[in-house]
């Protein structure tokens, strides 16, 4: 049977490394179609990755600091490792089934690692029951504005936008795979979120697959191969609507298989801590290799999802759920349908 629990935590409690479980009405928690795996109110849910036997491994922040977390089969907590580092642009990644990489845009001086204001990747990886440091050490690169790093287990990419230049109305954008760029797009106001959310790219089966939206092409890399082909989805973009759409590819490592997540914002605005912004709609599909071609996936998504992962056809996603007052929380939930 799994079990769910989701927990507060104090500064007393986290210097001594335990954890209160507290009683809460599980019916304000539910979602229609999906079960809930973990929650916790005292942290920021960033990101999550799927483990061997059942396992997750979570990534939470806060002020400062993050921290990973190890959830068993029935995803109760099993041990934290935390980094002094800042929340923005984080990144991590799985090396092997138990190696693991955490890139952040800076770490500050900790216990752990002795980067101070410098960006840097700290390694570290699963014993039968922990999590367990390895070294931490800093990366010679340049931060810009108009570029933004990334690693999976096998390659190395980076989305870039380069303003427009004098006599020219339009910037670019484009994606590197391996230090060479294998997509550029000219657009008028080019914006280096634009790049991050038509260009999404994945790594399944020793294979970099990246997802050109504007195109509607799907590039495919491994080792100095480069290929790509055209595939169909219901959505065009135009220059004026670029900004309203976002995309992920999704990876099913298990079963082989490629989903594309779709976020678009629609009209009917909503007031939220003082700022208007609008709804969001999204589809997930999966890639038909034979008519090469996204297919809709009947999943109902009831509250915006920040992250979702697909392992051997089970869905997990991170919502995030209003709790009024313009506040919002991240639970992780797993779909009760599988794919």
């Amino acid at each position: 049977m799994t079990m769910v629990v989701l927990l507060f935590w104090t500064v007393a409690l986290q210097a001594q490394n335990d954890m209160e479980e507290v009683g809460l009405g599980m019916e304000e928690l539910s979602i229609p179609g999906y079960r809930l795996v973990y929650g916790n109110v005292g942290y920021h849910m960033e990101d999550f990755l799927l483990l061997p036997n059942s396992r997750k491994l979570l990534l939470l922040s806060s002020a400062g600091q993050a921290v990973f977390m190890l959830l068993d089969e029935q995803h109760l907590p099993l041990d934290t490792l935390e980094f002094a580092s800042a929340p923005a642009n984080i990144q991590f990644w799985m090396d092997s089934d138990s190696t693991f990489s955490y890139n952040s845009i800076f770490f500050y001086k900790s216990k752990h690692c002795a980067i101070d204001y410098k960006s840097g990747v700290a390694e570290f990886f699963i014993g039968p029951n922990t999590l367990n440091f390895k070294r931490c050490y800093p990366i010679d690169r340049r931060h810009s504005v108009h570029r933004t790093f990334a690693q999976v287990r096998n390659f190395k990419v980076s989305t870039f936008t380069l303003p427009a230049k004098k006599r020219k109305r339009n910037g670019t954008i484009g994606v590197e795979v391996n230090g060479s760029a294998i997509i550029r797009h000219e657009l008028p106001q080019a914006d280096s979120l634009y790049a991050e959310a038509l260009l999404p790219f994945a790594e399944l089966n020793g294979a970099l697959y990246v997802y050109d939206a504007l195109s509607q092409t799907l590039h495919r890399c491994q080792g100095v191969e480069h290929t790509y082909r055209s595939v169909h989805l219901n959505a065009d973009l135009h220059s004026d609507t670029v900004s309203a759409h976002s995309y992920r590819l999704l990876p099913d490592e298990q079963a082989g298989r490629l989903y594309l997540l779709e976020s678009h914002r629609v009209g009917g605005e909503r007031r939220r801590r003082g700022r208007l912004q609008a709804a969001v709609q999204q589809r997930l599909y999966s890639l038909d290799t034979s008519g090469m071609v996204w297919q809709l996936v009947e999943l109902p998504l009831p509250h915006p999802a920040s992250q979702m992962r697909i392992g051997n056809g089970g869905v997990y996603v991170i919502f995030e759920r209003p709790m009024g007052n313009g506040r919002s929380e991240r639970l992780l939930y797993e779909a009760r349908m599988t794919l």
